[in-house]
């Protein structure tokens, strides 16, 4: 995957996520994190056969609950050479975290119940379902969609319910939201 950006028509090479590529047993490793791009994945006919579609529900994570429904399906290879061009931008459904990341965390969430697993049984998922649930916290807050936020967060403690950052993040929103009432 090759990226392309405004700054740099010719991009470089990063990550698509914090994960290295995988080959072999995928699922748990894509539980922690979407590292397949949907515009690089070659799939065999035998997957389409099969009934395996993308499923509008998850939108605009639909590519993630497809990936993590097929990787149970069988094992991934590699191709470590680039054969897609992406180009990221700001205006891009996947960019608002505050959309993003409560589909994402719906995709893991039913993946870990349809693979009949808890979220204590894959190490990383507890952490991986609270930063997805708290960062879109933080991006509906800055967004003022403030009980949306709530809702968030509230998930995101009942992750982890003593993180700092949780309280520190709540006691901000409650403050930024007295301001802005008293501006009204």
């Amino acid at each position: 995957m090759r990226w392309l950006n405004r700054r740099s028509r010719t991009g470089g090479v990063p990550s698509f996520s914090r994960q290295p590529p995988r080959a072999g047993d995928i699922f748990e490793a894509l539980l922690l994190d979407n590292f397949i791009p949907t515009s690089t994945a070659i799939l065999p006919k035998t997957i389409f056969d099969g009934g395996l579609r993308f499923r509008g529900e998850y939108s605009p994570a639909e590519d993630y609950d497809f990936w993590l429904r097929a990787a149970r399906r069988g094992t991934a290879r590699f191709c470590p050479e680039p054969l897609a061009v992406y180009h990221r931008h700001p205006g891009q459904w996947g960019a608002d975290l505050g959309v993003m990341f409560p589909s994402c965390a719906r995709v893991v969430e039913d993946a870990l119940r349809d693979a009949h697993r808890t979220v204590a049984a894959v190490p990383g998922a507890r952490r991986r379902l609270w930063q997805l649930h708290f960062v879109a916290a933080r991006a509906m807050a800055a967004a003022g969609r403030w009980q949306d936020a709530a809702d968030a967060l509230v998930r995101a403690a009942a992750l982890r319910p003593f993180d700092w950052r949780s309280v520190v993040f709540l006691l901000r929103a409650r403050a930024c939201a007295g301001r802005l009432s008293a501006r009204l």
